[in-house]
């Protein structure tokens, strides 16, 4: 159990620290703390298409229900 706990914590970290890694390499400081901060700026053109950020608020909305329905 100990072994599989370990292999678990790993690669938990391991795709944590390469995408907070590549996401500093990519953008540096200029990176916001709000996912739609990013993908939604406030200066300058608009890096996404509009569905993908339909999709993201899409997919915010789902998780809050599934959220207020479990407790």
């Amino acid at each position: 159990m100990v072994k599989a706990i370990a292999l678990c914590y790993t690669v938990v970290v391991a795709t944590f620290y390469s995408v907070s890694i590549a996401g500093y390499w990519a953008f540096g400081n200029d990176a916001q703390g709000n996912l739609f901060d990013n993908l939604v700026p406030s200066y300058g053109p608009q890096l996404n298409p509009t569905w993908l950020v339909a999709i993201s608020g899409f997919s915010i909305v789902a998780q809050l229900l599934a959220i207020g329905l479990v407790r």
